[in-house]
């Protein structure tokens, strides 16, 4: 194969977008809901909006996502769907390796949500995010990973 050809194949390569990773996350994730039989009415909310994250961190992190919202209508609370939830979506976190973030409920907003802000705090300790409000989750396995302080 001469020279020419081989730049023609590397151009044609490079300019082929490639998706993020933080984009093919959450179509895994939409997709593995669906597997998963969670209710069609349950709502995962999932951004990878950089300036959003950057909020979080005061830097630019790559390969990070946030938890906007976990919603499970009424007659559905109670039942773990949220849980199986947020069980596949951590699962592809530590699988694609994807940084979670996300703002845990302030207590002021503790009558409008299904659960009180401490309550859903313990909640996202349980899942392996750390922090105060602002908590954020490392795959396990990784640096950062709050699996790795705690050994």
């Amino acid at each position: 194969m001469n020279i020419r050809v081989c730049i023609q194949l590397i151009e044609a390569v490079m300019a082929t977008p490639v998706e993020p990773l933080t984009r093919r996350y959450i179509a895994a994730v939409d997709q593995a809901l669906d597997e998963a039989g969670i209710p069609a009415n349950i709502v995962v909310s999932l951004s990878d909006d950089a300036q959003s994250i950057r909020a979080y961190t005061y830097k630019t992190v790559t390969n990070a996502v946030e938890i906007c919202y976990i919603e499970v209508p009424e007659d559905l609370q109670g039942r773990g769907w949220a849980s199986r939830a947020m069980q596949i979506i951590t699962t592809l976190a530590d699988q694609m390796g994807i940084v979670l973030y996300l703002t845990s409920a302030d207590s002021a907003d503790d009558e409008e949500w299904a659960m009180p802000s401490a309550e859903l705090a313990a909640w996202y300790e349980r899942n392996d995010f750390v922090g105060d409000r602002k908590m954020t989750r490392h795959p396990r396995g990784q640096p950062g990973s709050s699996t790795d302080q705690n050994e």
